[in-house]
């Protein structure tokens, strides 16, 4: 999206340093901030998680 790790965060009302540690594959998602990043992204959990294994299929 062409925007810092805090630009997003407060975008998606997460914490920075959570996102961090989910990006760097040190903690799990949890469904309230998964929703939130998806809907950052203008998508629904489930439509954010399809195009995510999309990519992972590649």
């Amino acid at each position: 999206m062409g925007m810092s790790l805090n630009k997003f965060a407060n975008l998606a009302e997460i914490d920075p340093a959570i996102q961090c540690r989910i990006e760097n594959m040190k903690q799990g998602i949890k469904i309230n901030i998964l929703e939130n990043i998806s809907r950052a992204f203008g998508m629904t959990p489930a439509e954010f998680l399809e195009e995510f294994e999309g990519e992972n299929d590649e």
